[in-house]
């Protein structure tokens, strides 16, 4: 019974394929000699495309062919990815499970970081939340899962991934410490907590080495605060390792000129710091 039905559909696709050819021959009979090139290089050409067509397809799903970055977000990012492959291939290699390597965990952190940069922070969030939970005690991870959780809107939980971060952060990694204490300030500022925000920006420009553009970023916040004195000891910071920064020096001389005691104590604070680096006023000596 199936083989007679078999032999039926036979019977039917070859008509319709006969039918089919001589409706074909019948146009192309119809042709000229001229339009009969035209017509094939036509096929010929669609052909070619959808061959294209579908190797670009094959090749972007198996991962063969990867978009050329076109801006440094971009680059990083497909850095992150080539970075985290051969930091599983090496776990793997060694017998080691990269859930628990060290080496894995910081490339998926730093993926996700990218990821962050790159405007996809609901993925960065779904690739670090598992390694914050695994590994507590990581202050990059943790660094890293509060820009995700800031990015996506988890304000208050970033504000803990930050704190817990600056805490865990180890003196062998200033830069790390620096960046999770000015994310932790800046989201105590927007939750209006201006003092302990204020204290937390001061630590982070603080790190050394000192740096000049968070010096003025906290100088900035104090003026906001009316709080004189720490305005120009911050500025006289910047000023110290960014001289040529004109808006800080316009500052400090704006400060000096409305408050000239509180800009004293803050540039005499600020010179006790530096010691002889300093010179009077915030000016950075010859020596």
């Amino acid at each position: 019974m199936v083989q007679r039905c078999a032999s039926g559909w036979d019977i039917i696709i070859t008509t319709m394929q006969e039918g089919v050819f001589q409706h074909l021959g019948n146009i192309t009979r119809a042709m000229d000699a001229r339009q009969r090139r035209m017509a094939l290089v036509a096929a010929g050409c669609f052909i070619v495309l959808l061959a294209a067509a579908i190797v670009f397809v094959v090749l972007q799903t198996t991962g063969v062919l990867h978009p050329t970055p076109t801006n440094e977000a971009q680059l990083a990012y497909t850095r992150a990815v080539t970075a985290e492959a051969e930091a599983v291939r090496i776990a793997k290699a060694n017998g080691i499970d990269p859930a628990s390597d060290s080496a894995v965990i910081a490339a998926r952190a730093d993926l996700a970081l990218a990821e962050i940069d790159l405007g996809q922070a609901r993925s960065a969030l779904d690739r670090i939340k598992p390694l914050a939970h695994a590994d507590a005690n990581n202050a990059r991870v943790r660094y890293v899962y509060g820009l995700a959780l800031q990015e996506t809107g988890s304000k208050r939980a970033a504000t803990d991934e930050f704190a817990a971060a600056a805490e865990l952060a180890p003196d062998t990694e200033p830069e790390l410490r620096r960046q999770a204490l000015a994310a932790w300030g800046r989201r105590l500022a927007d939750q209006g907590e201006e003092t302990q925000a204020l204290d937390k920006l001061t630590q982070a420009a603080l790190v050394g080495p000192t740096s000049a553009a968070l010096a003025r970023e906290a100088a900035d916040f104090a003026r906001e605060l009316d709080d004189w004195q720490q305005a120009a000891y911050l500025y006289t910071l910047a000023a110290a390792f960014q001289p040529d920064d004109n808006t800080v020096t316009d500052a400090l001389a704006d400060i000096t000129s409305k408050h000239p005691a509180d800009a004293a104590a803050g540039a005499a604070a600020a010179r006790q710091l530096l010691g002889d680096a300093m010179g009077p006023a915030g000016t950075v000596t010859d020596d």
